[in-house]
């Protein structure tokens, strides 16, 4: 559930985002499938790969519909299983003997991901030291959305966590910070794992060593799919270099 939560809670905040970006920069322009020797160039309705428009639409549009649902399926749960967490104060957090432990790992996380945020969000304003030349190449509305996504994931969790730790406004309401905190860190945690299986998958079927990028990720357990492995909202761009089982173009 802490991972499902954190992928679908990724799609529901960077496809609205997605879908503005493309209102307001009109539609992407696509290369001809047959490097234009004679190819459609990615006319009637369909990108280099051969799928359609409506598929995005579709497939994504369910994401986020089967997002919501699950989300408030389990904030129904949750209000049943644990229905004094939802109602306690943050101060109300009980003081365990590991709590300076548990505040020195949150420190330490709060360090490596707001490494992870700056990159990507140098990358979502379209900076892009550090990417391969075919990465440069594919880079689309969508893949800044999700830079940007991920970048506000990797501020919100320690962010959330560092609250929870140092029982920061002690009488603020628990629930705020603990949902923050759940579903950013699911998110850094489920692409992250995602994202390792599709870079091992390209390695495995010889396209070349992972890029830097992928690995730096890949160590920041940050990788929401839209470079090498397709991300949700990544476009068309990113569907030609899927690293899991996406549509693979030439």
């Amino acid at each position: 559930m802490w991972v499902a939560t954190g992928l679908l809670g990724t799609i529901l905040v960077a496809l609205p985002l997605f879908l503005v970006s493309a209102l307001l920069a009109g539609p992407e322009p696509r290369n001809g499938g047959n490097g234009g020797n004679g190819g459609n160039g990615g006319q009637d309705g369909h990108d280099a790969g051969g799928i359609g428009d409506w598929v995005f639409a579709v497939v994504y549009g369910g994401f986020a519909v089967q997002g919501v649902g699950l989300l408030t399926a389990f904030a129904l749960y949750a209000r049943r299983r644990w229905p004094g967490l939802l109602r306690d104060r943050i101060g109300d957090l009980p003081r365990s003997p590991a709590l300076a432990v548990q505040r020195s790992l949150a420190c330490v996380a709060a360090l490596l991901e707001l490494g992870v945020a700056a990159a990507r969000a140098y990358w979502a304003a379209g900076g892009t030291a550090g990417l391969p030349l075919s990465l440069v190449a594919d880079r689309n509305p969508g893949v800044a959305v999700m830079d940007g996504a991920s970048a506000a994931m990797a501020v919100a969790a320690p962010a959330a966590l560092l609250v929870l730790a140092f029982r920061v406004r002690p009488r603020r309401r628990l629930r705020a910070p603990l949902l923050v905190a759940w579903t950013a860190a699911g998110s850094l945690f489920g692409w992250g794992c995602w994202q390792v299986v599709g870079v091992r998958r390209d390695d495995d079927q010889g396209d070349g060593p992972a890029d830097g990028r992928a690995r730096a990720d890949a160590a920041g357990a940050d990788r929401p799919g839209c470079h090498r492995a397709a991300g949700p909202v990544g476009g068309r761009g990113g569907a030609g270099r899927t690293g899991g089982g996406g549509p693979r173009s030439r």
